[in-house]
């Protein structure tokens, strides 16, 4: 049916989620981006191909760089760069005069409506999620070819559709209905939803207990209805219970679930309970919520497995609404979780469906064991079997809102909840949203991100509205396969790994039962026989230089006093190692190459104060001047009465050593 849309219904798009359900026919959302034109097809060379900058449709005469060209009706519903720069320009249906803005200004909170939290820096990545309404046509080009990262995703509608242009400045309603919109995206975590007073609400819900190894359903009900919100915190002494207990849940009887997904992971939160707000999903204190909308036509099952070990508690609540009849175009909400580790798939999916339906949005963790920069991976969305991504990214970070990299921060589309290490080693967790910019499909939707390496642990899940009958690749999998891999301190010794085998005072153990998790998932208990007892590892130093030496332990756990000599020289005591933090630093020192003798001597007092745990060895080699001679590292002979020292500390230099005279 044809439609009117003014700018107002746009901006309201950005936070209704109860409209998300609806699938409406026509609609397309596409994206333009600087991504490498090399890329051709996945069989051809050059597909992953990076120089994703500088690339645009074409250089008109005048020197202006066209980075968009679109027939209306349609909308610009996110722009996004990671070096905004020069002007942008908008000529909306056909107009020779554009809308022109400073670039970078857009992000900055300095042009209105283009304002916070709707457009902003965040990370390094700026994002600007304000609807572009146009008519007949848009064009986007940059002043000139500034050598840009750039996203420009749109939304067309069907060509009997009626829709607004933009204009500046905004009317009195606009300005209006905007002030609407910020509030809300002001106070996520909080439902969205409006609760006008002919709306039937009600809630259930309680703490129930989770045996282990058992099948809990938590809640049964009878359609039409539509699930507002659903909220739940899990309550469990065992490690990676968010991994090891399972929410399902399945619609109108059917055999299979439409939500098969970790309970942590359903939440958005990955790894651990990080604590976020976003505008569907979120962690606080009191646990995780989720706000889309969730509508079934005859029955809903929620249950939680516990494939762990230990019991659990869980405290939900489920809030939703009776309707009388839910609309044909309404679709099924699904949420699943899969992963590949070690992800050896260059275009990793989210997801890969068939049907008609929508897709809404994912959240990513990776796992990375090596202090470098595991990104660059282009995002690609093709629907309805087109041979040529719709979409195509620039980037890892880009598709999830930032730039250069990744850096903890939180919006309420996209946002990055843990970044465990500045390197990118460690355990990473990202996601976004797509509301306003939601892809719908037809017969059939893909997306993938790249994966340049072969040694990194990824795992997501995908959200999306689907109608039935459809399918998708999505397979359930053993609690075995769900568990994270153990965290490793990069380039550290494994105290496990060279401990003396035929000390019986020294036994390898696990972390399974301890309060935190050791590297590589294991370490070294010593137990004193006396009150002061000691034991020796042998370490290797790879080349000679000035080291500085971090122990790892386990913090928050009695530790008894100790004493540490390296190469037979004493580096110093150290009372009640650990109580608070993990790390022990003892000190820099030269070492020469190969094998050199690390003694600890402990002073037990009693019961569990006679037991040192210990993880890791770490040897950081110091940093030096590149293309630089170290004066200390030279050969050097001194006339008569000069006194000279080889290792003067005092300073921290290239070397972390001097050569005094």
């Amino acid at each position: 049916q044809p439609r009117t849309l003014t700018f107002s219904d746009l901006l309201r798009r950005l936070v209704d989620l109860r409209r998300l359900p609806l699938l409406e026919d026509g609609i397309y959302c596409r994206q333009f981006s600087s991504y490498d034109r090399a890329s051709k097809a996945p069989d051809q060379p050059g597909w992953g191909a990076n120089k994703d900058w500088g690339n645009y449709i074409r250089i008109e005469p005048d020197g202006e760089a066209v980075m968009a060209e679109i027939d209306g009706p349609g909308c610009i519903v996110r722009i996004w760069s990671a070096n905004p720069q020069g002007k942008i320009r908008f000529y909306l249906d056909g107009s020779k005069q554009p809308l022109e803005f400073n670039f970078r200004e857009l992000f900055t909170n300095k042009i209105y409506p283009f304002v916070p939290p709707l457009c902003g820096f965040h990370g390094a990545g700026a994002n600007s999620y304000l609807p572009i309404p146009f008519g007949k046509s848009c064009k986007v080009t940059a002043d000139k070819a500034h050598g840009q990262y750039y996203h420009i995703t749109y939304v067309t509608f069907p060509k009997s559709w009626r829709v607004q242009t933009f204009k500046l400045p905004l009317t009195a309603d606009e300005k209006r209905v905007l002030n609407e919109v910020l509030d809300i995206l002001n106070r996520v975590g909080e439902d969205p939803k409006p609760r006008p007073p002919d709306i039937f609400v009600r809630m259930m819900g309680q703490e129930m207990f989770i045996p282990a190894g058992q099948t809990v359903t938590l809640a049964l009900l009878r359609g039409p209805v539509i699930v507002r919100a659903f909220r739940a915190k899990l309550r469990s002494k065992e490690r990676w219970a968010l991994r090891k207990i399972l929410l399902r849940v399945y619609w109108d009887d059917e055999p299979e679930p439409s939500i098969w997904c970790p309970i942590g992971d359903f939440f958005g939160t990955g790894f651990y309970e990080n604590k976020y707000k976003s505008l569907p999903l979120g962690v606080t204190e009191d646990g995780g919520y989720c706000y889309w909308a969730m509508p079934f036509r005859k029955s809903a099952r929620f249950e939680v497995v516990n494939d762990g070990e230990r019991h659990a508690w869980l405290r939900f609540s489920i809030e939703f609404e009776y309707v009388y009849e839910l609309p044909p175009n309404t679709a099924y909400f699904h949420a699943k979780w899969r992963r590949e580790a070690p992800n050896r798939t260059f275009d990793y999916p989210f997801l890969i469906c068939k049907g008609h339906g929508k897709y809404v949005g994912a959240m990513l963790n990776v796992h990375n064991p090596a202090p470098r920069w595991w990104g660059e991976g282009d995002e690609k969305v093709w629907v309805d079997d087109e041979p040529f991504p719709s979409t195509f990214g620039t980037g890892s970070e880009d598709y999830f809102g930032d730039a250069w990299g990744f850096r903890p921060f939180i919006n309420p589309y996209h946002g990055c909840t843990l970044r465990e290490k500045a390197n990118h080693s460690g355990r990473t967790s990202v996601y976004r949203w797509h509301v306003l910019d939601a892809i719908p499909f037809y017969k059939s939707f893909k997306i993938t991100i790249e994966n340049y390496g072969t040694d990194k642990d990824y795992s997501s899940v995908a959200y999306w509205y689907q109608m039935e009958p459809g399918e998708d690749f999505f397979k359930p999998v053993g609690v075995s396969a769900r568990i994270p891999w153990s965290a490793r301190i990069s380039g550290a010794i494994e105290i496990e790994e060279i401990a003396p085998r035929d000390d019986p005072r020294l036994k390898i153990i696990d972390d399974s039962d301890l309060p935190k998790e050791l590297s590589n998932g294991r370490g070294v208990l010593f137990i004193a026989q006396k009150p002061t007892d000691e034991f020796s590892i042998s370490v290797k130093a790879p080349r000679d230089d000035v080291y500085e030496l971090v122990l790892h332990s386990m913090a928050g756990i009695p530790h008894p006093d100790i004493e540490i000599s390296v190469g037979g020289k004493r580096i110093g005591a150290f009372k009640q190692p650990f109580e608070d933090n993990s790390q022990l630093t003892l000190g820099r020192m030269r070492l020469p190459a190969g094998d050199v003798v690390v003694r600890i001597r402990v002073h037990a007092v009693r019961g569990e104060q006679r037991k040192l745990i210990l993880d890791a060895l770490e040897l950081r080699a110091s940093p030096k001047y590149r293309r630089a001679l170290e004066a200390e590292a030279l050969k050097f002979s001194a006339s008569s009465g000069v006194e000279v020292i080889r290792d003067d500390a005092r300073l921290n230099w290239s070397g972390w050593s001097q050569l005094l005279m």
